[in-house]
């Protein structure tokens, strides 16, 4: 059956033919059809709980919200974990789900048990319940110039209508979904309609809080009134009185008085149409006054064409704009996709070509191209089947096409030159092709299963890193798929007429006459290196095979002593260079919003001292493209997570790539770190990238307990403890100082009045933060109306002292006679998790030492810890993840490692020759950890990556090589001239991919951008493990197959006293 398929192929070549080309045009057109993102989109398997409490302390939210919350979700199916937290004004729940839990119906559950809560404060607002997803950001608009806060609000909101309308009117006809969703702003303020009455002005009239709160509210409605059926039509009654702006309040009529006077709202209130006044937060960009827009992608939307677009309208919208006023884009991901497709492009290119002149040197011109033109076609036809599967082009999945490219010529190496050698032999050529294809067809094939299968367990990462890296092998298995097609079924017909060397030289065409006589030496010089040295050597190595075992086993140790001492470093995530930096400071709570700002000052002051430093390294050119700063708001990009306050900010910076300004990040962090160590009146200041990697500090320590006080004791014992570290800085907690507060308590004769401290509380959250009245929909604004006392009254503790509290007869005394106050420290945040307390510790640590001291702090430390204050201390969230992560890889290839051994055993029909291969795979590394050496890269899981696909060339040189052997052994062959010769015989096919691999990768060592920074890792795994892993199967393999024999016989002449030749076990 397999010979006639090929034979028909063979004779009626137009199929083959045909579906290259289909391959190749379905291919491009599938880069342009499929989704480009910058991260893969899925879900995050994680609910989250909002309520909004606004204007309460974080303890009062704790108790209110937080836990109502731990105790109504307890018993939904479903959840691996629950962290609440209690915030300024607002308790949230994220709900962390069991693997393969149903997320709609844990949804369903989790808003059931929610809404059966009927113990929430009274001004708590409805929960919010939603599943939280992946978001990918696309690019960053910033507007900025002379503007007002006003302006800038407006300006913003017009750039937004604009841009949607802009993208909806610029469809692709192949594109279904471009549209723009999802926009959040940076560094402006709410609107909202504050109504501020004094208490002189309601005694004046005579009127309480509550009754100038329902008459405002009453006049300020929407209403249908019903209908009047006529006999000629039919008409609607409505009432439409809602007053939207500031101005529409001032004629809402409160009082009528006796003589016809009608007392309105601007009579005895000010109506301030701004923005909330709770929050002082802005922005600015380039030093100027700027609101920033994150465009966001949602799920099948392509990163490179909403980024297109916008970049387009940026720049007819800037043409319109005062000279003063500007739009600039900047934080633009669709770069890293760009950079990355480039990477591929080029790295395919220069790969190509360098594989193209390895095959050359040993094999036939025009073999060389077809076996060359199974690149391109694997890739195009790789990405043909994305685009069918569902799939997108993204950072993850193009980091799998970049590691897969030194890997997809392999099967066709070896079918090429087997179909060369029996070419070799002469004959008919179509009987010689088809004589080549048969004789490695079931090992090329089971080759590259086990390659599949090798990658198959990125599938079954747990975890979020889970989501990310389970993209990976998508796109790996399409090109090997395709890859096996091409080399069984179209190179053959391309190779039907391949004709010798001998004849081939007599008609070359004069330009390639010289280069074709050096090829033809080269090619007789390997044909003698095989006869005369390999062959004779390694029967010189099988006799000495147990001290060329030792003594590969002894470097293999070597080299891993080498990576446990720290000389060959290793580092979980690559510390790639990063064109974004950072930082993030807090002064002390309560901090005015002027001094915020000068700190913003002071440290932009210290990084215009770190450009002007590196200013002769970066070629005399400012390191920073963009400057972007947040005073009152910090963001965490990575986690999407945003909090305002006046003692916060941040400062971003959007540098020169990092090809054209040659200084590494961490180079220039360190030297903005150093001029900012003076800055006075910070609590916490840190600097970082904005990068690819997981989120959370070098070094992360959870503590949880019940008892509070011993839980802020065990913290700064800790922190104390990590000081001592010299490599360590940095140190931060998640425990922090609120504002201060005034606690109220009620005097005992106040009682005998008959008010209640709840009273108390109700009048002062009134006066102080305000009253809600309504919310109303202006454009894309939810526009609260408040009512509340004038600044002048609530901007001092001497105004608390003398507010008028009403009693329950109506009359009015003083506050300071009814209750008391005292003056404490609050808390930011609270975390909880199981029930209890959280606080979480993180520190970074200069170079390679976050591993070592992780380790002895949960060895050393955290245990006398969890004694000493009865506490529980444990390594951190984002560090267990990483752990789990690790776990369920070596799982998962412990699993493979199962189903590889299970194809080798059936291809073999042996139990114990793919113990041999399996056992040759450590080899590998020895290579790939002295790459990592000479490059000076850290050993990371981007190494580690390199490593599977290197098991995948291992594992495929070493089933061709015994399969010749075998082949040997069944034709009667003596058993060392067996090896030998299947040594031989593979030889070129082997060195071949080896050669091949590394040139097809080698281009990507060379390159000084970002992305490939971050790809070098896989590339030096992959390129230097194939050099010694091809020692291992050229030499290694052989003589654990003698070794293997010899066990076999001493086990038989123990049994049977009598010696069998070696021919009796052929190791089957």
């Amino acid at each position: 059956m397999e010979n006639s398929v090929i034979r028909i192929i063979l004779r009626n070549p137009i199929f083959a033919n045909l579906l290259m080309i289909v391959l190749l045009l379905g291919g491009f057109a599938a880069t342009n059809l499929m989704v480009k993102e910058s991260f893969p989109d899925f879900e995050l398997d994680i609910l989250s709980v909002s309520v909004p409490f606004p204007g309460a302390a974080p303890e009062e939210v704790e108790e209110g919200i937080c836990l109502p919350l731990e105790e109504a979700l307890e018993e939904v199916d479903g959840i691996k974990k629950l962290i609440t937290t209690a915030n300024e004004g607002v308790g949230a729940a994220i709900i962390e789900l069991n693997t393969g839990a149903d997320i709609d119906r844990v949804l369903d559950d989790v808003k059931k048990a929610v809404d059966a809560i009927t113990i929430f404060p009274r001004n708590a607002e409805k929960p919010i319940v939603k599943n939280i997803h992946f978001d990918s950001s696309v690019v960053r608009l910033a507007i900025w110039g002379e503007l007002s806060e006003t302006q800038l609000k407006e300006l913003a909101l017009e750039v937004e209508n604009d841009l949607r309308t802009y993208v909806l009117k610029s469809k692709n006809p192949f594109k279904s979904d471009i549209q723009i969703r999802k926009i959040r702003k940076s560094g402006v303020r709410d609107y909202q309609v504050s109504i501020e009455v004094s208490e002189e002005k309601l005694r004046q009239y005579g009127i309480s809080f509550d009754q100038l709160r329902k008459a405002i509210s009453s006049s300020s409605l929407n209403l249908p009134g019903g209908s009047i059926l006529t006999k000629d039509e039919d008409l609607k009654i409505r009432i439409s009185e809602k007053k939207y702006y500031a101005h529409e309040f001032n004629d809402i009529v409160i009082l009528s008085k006796t003589d016809g006077t009608l007392i309105k709202l601007s009579d005895l209130a000010t109506i301030n149409g701004a923005f909330d006044n709770n929050k002082n937060n802005f922005a600015l960009f380039n030093g100027k006054p700027a609101v920033s827009l994150q465009i966001l992608k949602s799920k099948d939307q392509d990163s490179m064409d909403i980024s297109r677009l916008v970049n387009k309208y940026v720049n007819e919208k800037s043409e319109g704009l005062p000279a003063t006023v500007h739009i600039d884009t900047w934080f633009d991901n669709s770069r890293m996709v760009q950079g990355r497709i480039n990477l591929l492009t080029r790295n395919g290119l220069y790969g190509l070509l360098l594989v193209f002149l390895s095959l050359w040197l040993f094999l036939d011109l025009r073999m060389s191209i077809w076996v060359t033109l199974g690149i391109p076609v694997s890739l195009c036809g790789g990405m043909l089947l994305m685009l069918m599967t569902g799939q997108s082009i993204n950072m993850i999945s193009l980091f799998g096409l970049i590691m897969v490219l030194g890997i997809i010529v392999d099967d066709a190496i070896v079918v090429g030159e087997s179909i060369y050698v029996h070419n070799l032999e002469g004959g008919d050529p179509i009987e010689a092709t088809i004589r080549g294809v048969k004789e490695v067809a079931m090992p090329v094939f089971c080759a590259v299963i086990t390659t599949i299968v090798a990658f198959s367990p990125l599938f079954f990462i747990s975890g979020v890193m889970g989501k990310f890296i389970g993209v990976m092998p998508g796109p790996v298995v399409a090109a090997l798929f395709i890859s096996l097609f091409e080399a069984l079924l179209i190179l053959p017909v391309h190779l039907r007429h391949l004709k010798a060397i001998k004849d081939t030289d007599k008609k070359t065409f004069f330009l390639f006459a010289f280069p074709g006589k050096i090829r033809a030496k080269i090619a007789a010089a390997l044909v003698m290196f095989i006869d005369r040295i390999y062959g004779p050597m390694l029967k010189r190595i099988l006799n000495w095979r147990y001290v060329t075992i030792s003594a590969s086993v002894a470097v293999l140790i070597v080299i891993v002593g080498l990576v446990k001492a720290g000389i060959i470093k290793e580092q979980f995530f690559p510390k790639s260079d990063d064109d974004f930096i950072q930082v993030h400071y807090e002064l002390v709570p309560g901090s005015p919003i002027a001094e915020s700002e000068k700190i913003n000052h002071l440290i932009l002051d210290a990084w215009a001292k770190t450009e002007a430093e590196f200013y002769e390294r970066a070629e005399k050119r400012k390191l920073s493209t963009q400057v972007f700063s947040l005073i009152g708001e910090s963001v965490d990009l990575k986690r999407a997570q945003r909090t305002y306050g006046n003692h916060k900010g941040q400062v971003f910076i959007e540098m020169l790539p990092s090809e054209d300004r040659n200084i590494h990040f961490e180079d220039i962090l360190a030297r903005w770190r150093y001029h900012a160590r003076n800055i006075q009146g910070l609590s916490v200041i840190t600097f970082s990238g904005l990068g690819g990697g997981p989120p959370g500090g070098d070094i992360q320590i959870t503590l949880l307990s019940k008892n509070y006080k011993n839980l802020m004791a065990a913290e700064k014992e800790l922190k104390k403890g990590l000081s001592k570290y010299n490599v360590i800085y940095e140190i931060d907690s998640s425990l922090k100082v609120g504002k201060r507060e005034l606690r109220i308590s009620l005097k005992d004769h106040a009682r005998s009045l008959g008010i209640t401290i709840q009273e108390i509380a109700l009048q002062l959250r009134k006066g102080f933060y305000g009253d809600e009245i309504m919310r109303v929909q202006r454009d894309r604004d939810e526009v609260k109306i408040m009512l509340r006392y004038p600044e002048n009254e609530r901007n001092s503790e001497a105004q608390l002292e003398n507010i008028r509290i009403r009693l329950p007869d109506g009359s009015e005394l003083p506050f300071h006679v009814l209750a008391n106050v005292e003056k404490r420290a609050g808390i930011e945040t609270i975390r909880r998790e199981e029930r209890m307390r959280h606080i979480s510790v993180t520190a970074k640590a200069v170079g390679n030492n976050n591993a070592a001291i992780q380790e002895k702090l949960e060895s050393d430390v955290l245990p006398v810890l969890s004694q000493k204050y009865g506490i529980i201390a444990k390594r951190g969230d984002d560090e267990q993840e990483r752990v789990n992560s690790r776990v369920s890889m070596m799982k998962g290839m412990c699993v493979a490692i199962v189903i590889i051994y299970l194809i080798m055993a059936t291809v073999f029909k042996s139990y114990l020759q793919p113990i041999v291969i399996l056992l040759t795979i450590p080899f590998g590394f020895v290579g790939a950890a002295i790459g990592h050496w000479l490059f000076d890269t850290e050993i990371s899981i981007m190494s580690f990556f390199g490593m599977v696909a290197l098991t995948g060339i291992v594992v495929n040189d070493s089933i061709v090589l015994i399969v010749a052997i075998n082949k040997r052994l069944r034709e009667g062959d003596d058993f060392f001239d067996a090896i030998v010769e299947g040594g031989k015989r593979r030889f070129r096919a082997i060195i071949l991919t080896s050669l091949t691999t590394f040139a097809g990768l080698f281009p990507m060592l060379l390159e000084k951008s970002f992305q490939a920074k971050f790809l070098i890792p896989m590339a030096l795994s992959i390129a230097f493990g194939v050099i010694f892993a091809t020692f291992a199967t050229l030499v290694i393999i052989p003589c654990m197959l003698v070794v293997l024999n010899d066990i076999r016989r001493i086990f038989s002449f123990a049994w049977k006293l009598e010696w069998p030749s070696r021919e009796e076990f052929d190791n089957n």
